[in-house]
């Protein structure tokens, strides 16, 4: 929460929640905050939401987002400020909350006079918000292009902050934003996973970036393992082979799909939904990266895994694998779990 004179800010990551019930609890949370000394009972509150709400959700889940945004908006009118609500990745929304999310999102704007929205992501991922005329937030919206910070400017802010707090930083805020970005909230992110493991022995270099890095990927490596399962086979394909580009045995970036990604490629149906999907980015005139650093760690780590199974004699061939991406090594799976490649 951000307060000054002129309002409140709540910002909620949406990337790092896994259900619309998680957020809906953290908006909950972050409402109570904004009245510490006089929070307000469940009498209080507005019920299940607006009954104007109800035809556009379709699942309970959803309704308990729409009640915690009624239970905010409440608690924005005992307010002396404006208090606005900053989703940040909201892309994740809709794939939390289904096809339906943006019709009732509509609803949520005209209907909570109270208070302000902000949404963010990606240009490829708002862009049908504001160009496609049939998008229910169509009009909604007023866009505001913000330009990724200056990379040495971000670095050098990071490493101010190990600074502040009397950590020996020794390339840390350079080694967060090569290895986190491109998107700023997925730096930072790293950047304070690697303080937490900097605080006891107060140093931290381009190792303990990575050991964080391999932190993030674990956590994330459930959600990492649905995704995939969810995907069509050629969208897997194009993964995969953005996968190899990426780092699969040589140290090289993931700036463009060059010598084996012509430009058709690029503009194959499975590039063009996984770009949709938000899992991925185009740069350039034929080139992509991956949107998210620790799906790229993992998509990665699994077709290294792979390919060490398949260099590796066995009596018999297996055709699942469970990742272990701490010890970096592939295991035999029961067939009942891991990920299909």
């Amino acid at each position: 929460m951000r307060q000054n004179g002129a309002g409140v800010l709540l910002r909620i990551d949406l990337d790092g929640h896994r259900s619309i019930g998680s957020v809906a609890i953290e908006i909950r949370r972050q409402a109570n905050g904004l009245r510490p000394n006089e929070p307000l009972t469940a009498s209080a509150a507005p019920g299940l939401g607006n009954p104007s709400l109800s035809s556009a959700i379709s699942s309970p889940s959803n309704e308990s987002l729409f009640a915690a945004l009624d239970y905010l908006n409440h608690v924005a009118a005992r307010q002396a400020s404006p208090v606005a609500l900053a989703l940040d990745g909201y892309p994740k929304l809709r794939q939390l909350g289904g096809a339906l999310i943006d019709q009732a999102f509509r609803n949520v704007l005209t209907g909570h006079p109270k208070l302000g929205f902000v949404i963010s992501g990606s240009e490829s991922q708002l862009s049908p918000i504001l160009t496609d005329s049939a998008h229910p937030l169509y009009g909604r919206l007023e866009a505001r292009n913000l330009e990724p910070l200056e990379p040495r400017q971000l670095a050098s802010w990071i490493d101010g902050q190990f600074a502040k707090a009397q950590l020996i930083s020794a390339g840390v805020g350079t080694a967060c934003v090569d290895r986190g970005g491109p998107r700023t909230s997925d730096i930072l992110d790293l950047a304070s996973r690697t303080f937490d493991l900097a605080a006891g022995p107060r140093f931290a270099n381009g190792a303990t970036v990575e050991k964080a890095m391999g932190q993030a990927i674990q956590e994330k490596s459930a959600d990492c393992a649905t995704i995939w399962e969810q995907l069509p086979i050629e969208e897997r394909k194009a993964l995969k082979e953005l996968a190899q580009m990426s780092g699969v045995g040589a140290a090289v970036g993931d700036a463009a799909m060059s010598s084996r990604a012509s430009v058709g490629r690029a503009e194959s149906p499975a590039m063009k939904s996984l770009e949709k999907r938000g899992l991925i980015e185009k740069i350039g005139s034929a080139g992509f990266h991956f949107e998210s650093p620790t799906f790229k760690g993992w998509a990665i780590q699994a077709e290294l895994n792979v390919r060490r199974e398949r260099a590796t004699p066995t009596s018999a061939p297996t055709t699942r694998f469970a990742f272990n991406l701490n010890a970096g090594r592939t295991e035999a799976a029961n067939p009942t779990k891991g990920v299909r490649l």
